[in-house]
């Protein structure tokens, strides 16, 4: 049986909680730059993005989908992690204000985080020099996000490697949705987080897309040729079982995968770094992996 569809006034109110729950959080560190833009397009509604730069000479791009089941979240109520991704780094993070369900379901959300990676590989270099900011020679480019996010940037990925596009450096993967089946073992044994991530899906995409790998990536055909891999996951969360046997297939196809396991932590802890030590644990080895991907 199909979840029952949440009202609009029910979006509503669940969108302002996520949001006065982020303010709640203060704000993240200070960086030397901060830029906001659009990226246009000419068969669609253009992208609206925030360059966040740490130094006038940061040392790698990372594009940053946030999560929020493609319905909540913005770079607004994300700016304060992806502001302390940028200073722990040395990367400049480009947050993505993909667009959201309901009001604009599958495949917006891809098509936005798409977009967003092809403007970076033709632009992101002239962007910084206009700021009078430059990345390093040889800079990476690195597609990352939590959640739903994290699913944006596996698919993104994936889409560069089926069009010949060899400029991701690597993938940075927080507790990521990567499946629809909605009779997962770990789904039924948790029928409350279960009857949740079902009503994010029913918003999100029909059930008769669900399949497609840009939607599950799970489901994709080939996972060969992706990029390095950084799978970081909560100790209580949903998604772990699937994220496990999404990795499971990288390794099987020859992908290097690292893993990181945020102990006590629950699915979205990532945003609470500054309160829980293990998020900060957790954002200090995403930092030296990023760091890595440029040596």
């Amino acid at each position: 049986m199909a979840p029952t569809r949440p009202s609009d006034d029910e979006i509503a109110a669940a969108r302002a909680d996520n949001v006065a729950r982020k303010a709640a959080l203060g704000p993240g560190p200070d960086l030397a730059e901060t830029h906001m833009f659009t990226i246009p397009r000419a068969d669609a509604p253009p992208v609206e993005v925030r360059f966040l730069i740490p130094t006038p000479e940061p040392i790698g791009l990372l594009i940053y989908f946030h999560g929020g089941g493609w319905v909540m979240g913005s770079i607004d109520t994300f700016d304060r992690l992806g502001r302390a991704f940028a200073a722990r780094s040395g990367f400049a993070v480009l947050m993505v204000d993909y667009a959201k369900a309901p009001e604009y379901p599958y495949p917006a959300a891809v098509e936005d985080a798409w977009a967003a990676l092809l403007w970076a590989i033709d632009n992101a270099d002239a962007e910084l020099a206009a700021l009078d900011m430059t990345l390093v020679p040889g800079w990476p480019l690195v597609v990352g996000g939590d959640s739903a996010g994290g699913n944006l940037a596996t698919v993104t990925a994936r889409r560069a490697r089926d069009a010949g596009l060899h400029h991701v450096s690597g993938q940075l993967l927080i507790y990521p949705v990567t499946d629809s089946d909605p009779d997962r073992a770990a789904y039924l044994a948790a029928p409350e987080g279960r009857d949740h991530l079902l009503q994010l899906w029913e918003l999100y995409c029909p059930p008769e897309r669900r399949h497609e790998a840009d939607a599950a990536p799970l489901r994709a055909e080939s996972l060969a040729g992706l990029p390095p891999t950084l799978l970081v996951n909560a100790e209580h969360d949903l998604l772990n079982d699937e994220a496990a046997d999404y990795a499971e297939r990288l390794e099987s196809a020859g992908v290097p995968v690292e893993r990181h396991l945020m102990r006590g932590l629950p699915h979205g802890a990532l945003s609470y770094w500054g309160t829980e030590p293990e998020a900060d644990r957790a954002l200090d080895i995403m930092a030296e992996w990023l760091r890595s991907l440029g040596a």
